[in-house]
């Protein structure tokens, strides 16, 4: 019998986590309800520097919570969530994370208006489009991101004239 190769097993690993993690995302418990592939994550990370960075904003995306874990970052990782299951599995994913929870019905910019005087290197997000909530977000992220932003947004808004 061959012995299991520790890249397999990595791989392996990996499926099985963004596959929990595309459920977690998918199940409407907050207001986000999109999944963020792991390649997508990857692409994400690569446009910031990981090395310099000492604290990143992460929106609503457990999934980039594993992918920084696969990066081997070691920098300081905040976590906004509108979902009860994602506060649960966040820390497991990324051990130290400190999450910031905000409830279904409350605004959910509220801690990037109130609580964040000091700004993080990065903040990086596949927000929730619905209610324009990306825009708003967005334009947030402005105002406490140091020095990068990495947003994925829907080309329709900038490509359509209407």
């Amino acid at each position: 019998m061959k012995k299991v190769s520790e890249q397999i097993k990595t791989k392996a690993y990996g499926i099985g986590v963004m596959k929990l993690l595309k459920e977690v995302a998918e199940a409407g418990d907050d207001v986000h309800g999109n999944h963020t592939p792991l390649e997508i994550c990857d692409m994400m990370l690569d446009k910031v520097d990981l090395v310099s960075a000492k604290s990143i904003l992460v929106l609503y995306n457990i999934e980039l919570l594993f992918a920084l874990r696969k990066a081997k970052y070691q920098g300081h990782v905040t976590f906004l969530t509108q979902s009860p299951k994602k506060v649960e599995l966040a820390p497991k994913i990324f051990g130290g994370v400190v999450v910031e929870y905000i409830d279904k019905e409350e605004n959910p910019l509220y801690l990037m208006e109130n609580k964040w005087p000091d700004k993080f290197d990065i903040v990086i997000a596949n927000p929730p489009y619905s209610k324009k909530l990306d825009l708003k977000f967005l334009d947030k992220a402005f105002d406490i991101a140091k020095d990068e932003i990495v947003f994925v947004h829907p080309s329709t808004a900038f490509i359509e004239r209407k």
